[in-house]
């Protein structure tokens, strides 16, 4: 049987281009988080910057602007998507900068948060990190979000790039035998798991700020577990006229608290990794079963979890 070849020969139209050039931004766009309340502010920013308006294309988007041949598009959700471009990186940072001009009152802000808190496997970690507006901005516009929105891949990446541009940075690392010693203590004098969170926050803030000194401006924020317990480790700190305490939910969704989210989750996943390989088991894959049988292997585990 005789095959034959054909060739088609289309025109590169424009509209043909225009799709390629599409095609090739969505396989290489990135994305940032801001809060749901600076949508608004953040997109008439965008277009005092020269973006041109595009209709939406569906109802969660908030906008679109066209840069040259780049789109950038706002969710309702905070989340801002733009295809990865160095100007445009540039763009976006300049309209964080303008976005949030003059509601800024802060020198330094500290965002503390955990990881382990709620899993049987591996250590408890509590992480803070004290930033400049400055960097927020930076952080913010390189992608830096609540680690629980990032792949293990951008989180590892990530708590490398928030390191080299953080004013300071502070991690505590509660093994589960030493968090095991620390939760039965804890409980024989009639507390509880949040009191050792407030132990853990206040221990890496109070760390933080005897490094910065006494002499700036600095608002702390902590997503809110139990504020009571928390301001009572923290009472020396709140007495503080220079020093603002901010205890909220959904704290994640500002920078400082999402990067310490992500230097506690990446230094319990390297834990994990270090650990696995010094005993030569791959924890991850150990069933709750599996560690009740072996003595050996309960010393890596949250054992008050099991009972």
């Amino acid at each position: 049987m005789q095959s034959h070849e054909f060739a088609i020969d289309l025109p590169l139209n424009e509209k043909i281009f225009e799709s390629f050039v599409w095609m090739i931004q969505i396989m290489t766009q990135t994305s940032i988080k801001i809060r749901e309340d600076q949508i608004k502010k953040f997109a008439n920013t965008l277009s005092d910057l020269g973006g041109e308006s595009e209709n939406t294309k569906s109802e969660h988007e908030a906008f679109r602007f066209k840069f040259e041949d780049f789109l950038i598009i706002g969710y309702y959700s905070g989340k801002i998507v733009f295809p990865q471009n160095s100007k445009l990186r540039d763009l976006i940072t300049n309209a964080l900068r303008k976005s949030t001009a003059n509601t800024i009152d802060y020198n330094i802000i500290i965002g503390s948060d955990e990881a382990g808190k709620g899993e049987w496997l591996g250590p408890l970690i509590v992480a803070a990190v004290a930033l400049s507006p400055d960097k927020i901005i930076f952080l913010q516009a390189n992608g830096i979000m609540d680690s629980k929105e990032l792949p293990i891949t951008k989180i590892r990446d990530f708590s490398e790039l928030i390191k080299g541009n953080s004013e300071t940075h502070k991690i505590v690392t509660i093994s589960p035998s030493k968090f095991n010693e620390l939760f039965a203590t804890f409980k024989k004098e009639g507390k509880s798991l949040n009191d050792m969170l407030a132990w853990a926050h206040a221990r890496t803030i109070k760390d933080i700020l005897k490094e910065l000194g006494s002499k700036q401006r600095i608002k702390i924020i902590i997503d809110e577990f139990d504020r009571m317990k928390t301001e009572k480790r923290l009472i020396n700190v709140l007495s503080k006229e220079n020093i603002t305490v901010i205890q909220k939910p959904k704290a994640e969704e500002e920078i400082a608290v999402a990067a310490a989210s992500i230097l506690a989750r990446s230094a319990r996943e390297r834990w994990l990794d270090q650990t696995s390989k010094s005993i030569g088991i791959n924890l991850r894959t150990l069933s709750i079963q599996e560690i009740k049988r072996d003595e050996q292997i309960k010393k890596f585990v949250k054992t008050s979890y099991l009972a």
